[in-house]
């Protein structure tokens, strides 16, 4: 069609004015400016939802790589050490900063390249930016290091008004976790990473970056798309883990779910009509779909809609009984630790479940832009009895 046609003409050729500059790293003001929103415009199309636009950049981009790429891969890891070692002052030397490392987050989509920038050392520094801007409490907003975003006409037209929201107050950490996340996608990545003596402190890095605030919803999904590769879902929560210490305990348990092998769990019909009523048995005969239901556990009062419910669920012979485990510890707390044979049976569980968090996570599909951090929330199961939460 004309707008396809469109489409793969933009591409290349923002594809190869970006690539092309990228290669002498330029110390030109005024081309710095030029090519940031050239940078993130190529970003936001490889990251596109739409299949048809994120296919013709990644194969642009890669026809554009093509002459020097595994060099352009090296100068990009190598102007980010280089910054790593030195301090970083003043919009414009972040800017660069930020340029370099959106363009990084782009071609480490690339499989073919992915291993160059792995040769290069790209896991270390990135592991090296993102401990120190973690804990650095720094803000750098897009707006306070590129000069059109102050333009409110000008910001009207080609700029979000909640971008800075979710990329957060530092957009340099932000681009670093982009690159991360798309790199931990390679098994070489993985086992490079797990056997450096770092992984520990990475992952405590992640995790705190979870758990603490002022950080854009962007930073915490990509660290959860990162830690999947660790057998780590969802987004965990101080309330969650005190939640967690009610479940499979007698006290104020109100349902018991019998398990395939005899064993059984306790757990709280309000906390499962909150998270996933469609683990919940009606003490009559249920008609109509699951979607039906759904939509009557949302609009029926939670202390009324848990009276309807039977104390006893037992589960058929096909549910793996470990992976129901994890799948309530998620329904309580919002996080859980899967092993690799698990994920396959947990996946589908939780989809049956409407888990939606939790099955997007075990998809391992990229974090969608401008999505909402997932909490743990459990409002509805409060509010009828007037505690705000």
């Amino acid at each position: 069609s004309f707008v396809a046609d469109c489409c793969f003409h933009v591409h290349s050729s923002v594809s190869v004015d970006v690539v092309g500059k990228l290669g002498c790293i330029p110390h030109d003001l005024v081309n710095e400016f030029e090519m940031e929103p050239a940078a993130r415009a190529l970003l936001l199309l490889i990251f596109s939802p739409c299949k048809q636009i994120a296919s013709q950049t990644h194969n642009c981009l890669l026809e554009a790589l093509k002459p020097h790429g595994s060099r352009y891969m090296e100068l990009l890891v190598h102007s980010l050490e280089m910054v790593m070692h030195s301090s970083v002052n003043g919009a414009f030397d972040q800017l660069r900063v930020v340029i370099a490392l959106m363009s990084l987050a782009s071609c480490s989509n690339l499989s073919p390249y992915q291993d160059y920038i792995i040769q290069c050392g790209g896991p270390r520094v990135l592991s090296s930016i993102i401990r120190k801007h973690s804990s650095a409490g720094l803000r750098i907003s897009r707006s306070s290091i590129v000069s059109h975003t102050l333009d409110k006409y000008d910001s009207r037209t080609c700029c979000s008004d909640h971008r800075d929201g979710w990329e957060g107050m530092d957009i340099i950490l932000f681009f670093a976790m982009c690159s991360f996340a798309e790199l931990a996608k390679n098994s070489d990545f993985l086992l490079e990473i797990r056997q450096t003596s770092e992984v520990q402190c990475s992952l405590e890095t992640f995790l705190d970056l979870l758990n603490g605030r002022g950080f854009g919803s962007g930073v915490q999904w990509f660290v959860a798309h990162i830690l999947r590769c660790f057998g780590m879902y969802g987004f965990p929560s101080k309330f969650g883990s005190r939640v967690r210490k009610q479940l499979n305990v007698d006290k104020y348990a109100d349902l018991r779910l019998m398990l395939p092998d005899g064993e059984y769990l306790q757990a709280h019909k309000v906390i499962l009509a909150a998270r996933c009523p469609l683990l919940l048995v009606p003490t009559e005969t249920a008609s109509g779909s699951n979607k039906s239901r759904r939509a009557s556990c949302a609009d029926e009062d939670l202390e009324q809609l848990c009276t309807k419910f039977s104390n006893v669920v037992r589960l058929s012979s096909r549910v793996h009984g470990c992976c129901m485990k994890k799948l309530m510890e998620f329904a309580y707390t919002g996080f859980v630790e899967v092993d690799h044979d698990h994920v396959k049976h947990l996946k589908i569980l939780a989809k049956l479940s409407n888990l939606q968090t939790l099955t997007f996570l075990l998809s391992g599909k990229r974090p969608k832009w401008g999505s909402a951090v997932a909490t743990c929330d459990f409002s509805s199961a409060l509010e009828s009895a007037g505690h705000p939460f």
